[in-house]
């Protein structure tokens, strides 16, 4: 039998690793355990209390903390040790009176007389608290109190009984009083009395404990699991043994994790020692599947974790060890699972309403829930509100006064009903806009508020979506303007946030943009009418007679239905005209355009020259270079060096290549935006024309990821379209007709649609699977596309498909076509389409040699001396059309031309129709099916590694403080890549890339992968 005294036990407890804390104000000691411990504790209990005295014993600890498991596993115990075991729970929706002495009783096997004698007792007194006046001083109520009293004491004469209540701090007074009778008794008795309630994280018990005039002999407060039980619970679950001693860390070999059974414990010999002489007891997980040559894998010390995340709340730990199973062993911050935010919302959903409300007000409020904006937000008084907190501490769901992590407070949020939420966040919105919050946060309550309550609420979202758009939050940027559209007060705010609008989401789908176009316009013709109506009416002013017709106000919107662009109005804004001009590109239509860049240009600002320059380049992409702009200036020097560089890259059209060094400018010192893609894709095609297919391969995949860290669909769609035109050329065909797919997903397509499908249509030809050609041939297009260079190209391909098919009358149709359109625009440039080599090689297929010949010759002589695949064309008819040794020369020229031209695609045609054998590299080859991911992350780490790109000035804030090796690093990891992928590319060792990382993180002041700014990227 253990003696009941506090240095004796004291001296027990160190030798178990225990301690003993101080307790409440009257000074009696609280023993400090974990709950196992504190089971044992109470199981040392029964033989004293069973020979006598009595004793009382409270059990205190946070939310959560295990207290009601403790009592029923207690319990049992004392079932199992033959002692009668009375049970009963306080609950704050059931305070009648003697309800937990009912329960008490109820819970026992009474004899008849004793439940007679219960019965009797209860009779007058069974009723709510409320309906009882005088509850001390009726004599009835006394005599209850004693009665019961005695039937319990006389229960513990007979038999040793352990009386167990729960919650007692929702007890009914009435019940408090037979309690405290039967302490001051409990000496002579053989009783033990075990009760529970919460308890301040700081030790001190509540006050509804010191009203109840209960003095235990003993406090029990139950303590967050520690690591190390923590560890032992982790091994067991997940090792299927209990742990060791003192495991340690040791290298594995193999590869990171696709299933959670693959977590394992690596234990050690011996204990590790951390440069103290003290053991570590550490068991760290490595997650892997065990497969893989790598000299490293995926670490993950999961109790660690485990502990850091539930604060050692019993509920929360076990409901992360379940939650550990779906871990993805690549990322340790997606342990916290659905068990956890279940097991969160369970702690919050218990007795006291006011936890899940102070849970929620924090969770909106975010970085700024301060106690007393807490208390502000919530109706409470400071004091309430911070007692709410300290127990949200103690439970273990905040630490340094917000949530663990993010899925805390999302539970938390889940806990309030919609219509509280929403009145939280207005309520949040109005609180930080008084005390100067960033506008990013206010417009975020009011946004998930769905309202705004004031004149403020509208410059605050209008602001907002301008950082959103900055920093590519794109949905969010929106969202705010959507609800600011709700606001606007007048056309002018009206029309301000549909501009910002339709500029914002044509990276996500243009369509879109024309509807807010569409809106633009029909607000601008509202207006317009309105001030006609004004001028028109007495004393109206403006007019001077005659009709009062309102001035046109039609925003050039095209496409279908919109009809034919018309004027912009002189006041639309700078935004405004820019959409007109990006969509009147998209949409093919020249003159709107045009009419766009000249409001743009005779706006109050003038327009600066890097503007004029890529949309210069944009419009000759779509359009072809008029004459002037074609890279043949004599005299570039008095231009602005952008218009300069321009103009030189301008020359592709008309000579090939030789524009390498000006692609190579407007690559590194142009940003990926909605005005400037096509000028990028200008010079990324100039570089391919000019030798370097490579070089504009790595420059798309960079502009890619780019797009994808931007959530630019209509960028990357652009680019990917481009790009499988790059890799058809390069004798890619799989890789390229992947990549012309994926860049047809996007399903708001403009005239750019025409390439991806020449891609296809050239593929699929070259391969012979003619099915494929003639389904791509019924994927839409729209009319426009054909008074674009790209309806040119997708003409010539359909035509090259009418050769290959042995349709030559249904080629020549199609390449006189090409050919009208050409000489119409004046664009007869053999870069863009070299016509007459086609036309040339229909009329050898229909036994026209002389035709064909002199068409071959006129393509020669027309063609650039740097434009190589032009000539090698030409030259190729000139070949197969030659009789004898004629054809030699020619041949041998056009191999020549078309290998420097870098076109292995055309290079493979040629020899085949010369008889030749054609290199592996410059077959066309089936379609299997490509890797695309990988495909980008190959090229995207050959860019990293040539360093192909330069960081524009002014945009190297993020990674000034960075190495060169950990810039590299962090540039990919940004990408999404994992340790793994990104050691595999840049030749190091996993642990290198993760201490490259930690060292990223500190020098930015982040906390993981996930903050690792965009910009990075660049």
């Amino acid at each position: 039998m253990l003696s009941i005294n506090t240095g004796e036990y004291s001296r027990l407890l160190r030798e178990r690793g225990l301690r003993l804390v101080p307790g409440p104000a009257n000074g009696r000691a609280a023993w400090s355990f974990e709950p196992e411990q504190a089971l044992e504790f109470l199981k040392d209990l029964l033989p004293g209390t069973a020979a006598g005295p009595g004793q009382v014993v409270l059990v205190s600890g946070g939310i959560a903390s295990g207290k009601t498991q403790l009592l029923h596993e207690f319990g049992h115990a004392a079932a199992q040790s033959g002692a009668l075991t009375l049970y009963a729970t306080g609950a704050a929706d059931e305070q009648y009176t003697f309800g937990v002495i009912e329960q008490l009783l109820a819970s026992s096997r009474l004899s008849a007389e004793a439940a007679q004698q219960v019965a009797a007792l209860q009779g007058p007194a069974g009723r709510r608290l409320e309906d009882w006046q005088g509850l001390h001083s009726a004599i009835d109520h006394a005599s209850v109190v004693r009665g019961v009293r005695q039937i319990l004491l006389d229960l513990a004469e007979e038999q040793h009984t352990v009386v167990l209540v729960d919650d007692l701090n929702f007890a009914d007074r009435l019940s408090l009083q037979i309690l405290m009778q039967l302490q001051r008794r409990i000496k002579s008795s053989r009783l033990l009395m075990v009760l529970s309630g919460p308890d301040r994280p700081t030790g001190g018990p509540r006050t509804q404990w010191v009203g109840t005039g209960l003095h235990p002999q003993h406090h029990v407060r139950l303590a967050p699991l520690a690591e190390s039980s923590i560890r032992t619970w982790v091994h067991t679950a997940l090792g299927g043994a209990p742990a060791p001693a003192a495991p340690v860390l040791k290298p594995v070999h193999t590869a990171a994790p696709d299933r959670p059974e693959d977590c394992i414990p690596v234990q050690g010999s011996r204990p590790a020692d951390d440069g103290d002489g003290v053991p570590t007891e550490a068991v760290v997980y490595a997650v892997g599947t065990g497969t893989g040559t790598a000299t490293g894998r995926r670490r993950v010390d999961l109790p660690a974790r485990i502990r850091e995340l539930s604060g050692g709340n019993p509920l929360l730990v076990e409901a992360l060890v379940d939650d550990c199973t779906d871990l993805d062993g690549d990322d340790p911050d997606a342990l916290p699972g659905a068990g956890y935010a279940h097991a969160v919302s369970l702690v919050l959903n218990r007795r006291d309403p006011l936890l899940p409300m102070v849970a929620g007000t924090l969770a909106v409020l975010d970085r700024h829930g301060s106690p007393d904006a807490v208390a502000e937000l919530a109706g409470l008084e400071p004091d309430a509100a911070a007692e709410v907190l300290d127990n949200l501490t103690g439970a273990g769901l905040l630490a340094d006064g917000a949530f663990r992590h993010p899925a805390g407070a999302a539970a938390a949020l889940g806990c309030l009903s919609p219509e509280v939420l929403s009145d939280l966040h207005v309520r949040a919105a109005e609180l930080k806009y008084r005390r100067a919050a960033p506008v990013g946060e206010i417009a975020r309550h009011l946004v998930a508020s769905a309202d705004a309550p004031g004149d403020w609420a509208f410059p605050v979202l209008c602001a907002a979506a301008d950082h959103a758009m900055l920093g590519d939050e794109l949905d969010f940027s929106h969202r705010c303007l959507k609800l600011a559209l709700d606001l606007a007060a007048g056309h002018e705010q009206r029309r301000e946030v549909l501009s910002r609008l339709a500029s914002g989401t044509f990276r996500i789908n243009p369509l879109i943009t024309q509807s807010y176009l569409s809106a633009l316009r029909q607000a601008a013709a509202e207006e317009s009418a309105e001030r006609a109506a004004r001028a028109a009416a007495p004393g109206g002013r403006g007019t001077t007679g005659g009709s009062a017709a309102a001035p046109s106000a039609s925003y050039g919107v095209t496409g279908a239905g919109a009809g034919s662009a018309s004027a912009v109005p002189a006041d639309a804004g700078r935004i405004e005209q820019a959409m007109l001009a990006r969509m009147a590109l998209w949409n093919g239509d020249e003159a709107g355009f045009k009419e766009a860049l000249d409001a743009l240009r005779s706006g109050p600002e003038a327009l600066d020259p890097q503007t004029e320059a890529v949309l210069m380049l944009a419009h000759q992409w779509y359009f072809g270079p008029p004459r002037g702009q074609r890279g043949d200036d004599t005299d570039l020097a008095d231009l602005d060096p952008w218009i300069g560089t321009a103009r030189t890259l301008s020359g592709i059209w008309a000579h090939g290549g030789l524009a390498n060094a000006s692609a190579k400018q407007i690559l590194r010192n142009c940003r990926l935006s909605d005005l400037t893609f096509e000028a990028l894709l200008t010079a990324i095609t100039a570089l391919d024309h000019g030798g370097k297919a490579e070089l504009a391969e790595q420059w798309c995949a960079v502009l890619s990821s780019r797009a994808v860290a931007h959530g630019a669909v209509t960028w990357q769609a652009m680019i990917d379209g481009v790009w499988s035109g790059i890799s058809l050329r390069r004798g890619d065909v799989p890789t390229a007709v992947a990549l012309a797919e994926s860049s047809l997903r996007m399903q708001s397509w403009g005239v750019p649609v025409g390439y991806p499908l020449t891609t296809l249509l050239t593929a699929h030809t070259a391969t012979g699977d003619f099915d494929k050609v003639e389904e791509t041939l019924r994927h839409p297009v729209p009319d426009s596309v054909f008074n674009t260079v790209c309806g040119l190209r997708y003409l010539r391909a359909r035509a090259r498909y009418h050769l290959a098919a042995e349709r030559p009358l249904a080629a020549i149709t199609d390449i006189h076509d090409c050919r009208r359109m050409m000489i119409r625009r004046d664009l007869d440039l053999p870069v863009l389409v070299p016509w007459r080599s086609d036309l040339a090689e229909a009329y050898l297929k229909m036994g026209d040699t002389a035709l064909a010949l002199r068409l071959a010759r006129q393509q020669l002589e027309l063609s650039a001396e740097s434009d190589a695949c032009s000539r090698g064309a030409a030259l190729l008819v000139l070949a197969r059309a030659g009789a004898g040794d004629e054809h030699q020369e020619p041949a041998s020229q056009a191999v020549e031309c078309l290998t420097a031209g870098g076109d292995r695609l055309e290079l493979a045609r040629a020899l085949k129709l010369l008889g030749l054998p054609a290199p592996q590299q410059a077959q066309p080859a089936a379609e299997p099916a490509v890797d695309l991911d990988d495909t980008r992350r190959r090229l995207q780490a050959s860019a990293l590694i040539s360093d192909v790109t330069a960081e524009p000035e002014g945009e190297q804030a993020d990674s000034a403080a960075l190495s060169e090796a950990e810039l590299r690093v962090a540039r990919l990891a940004v990408l999404g890549w994992t340790n793994r992928q990104i050691s595999n590319a840049l030749f190091i060792t996993v642990s290198t890339v993760e201490q490259h990382l930690t060292r990223i993180y500190k020098k930015l002041g982040i906390r993981g992968r996930s903050d690792l700014p965009a910009s990075l990227t660049v």
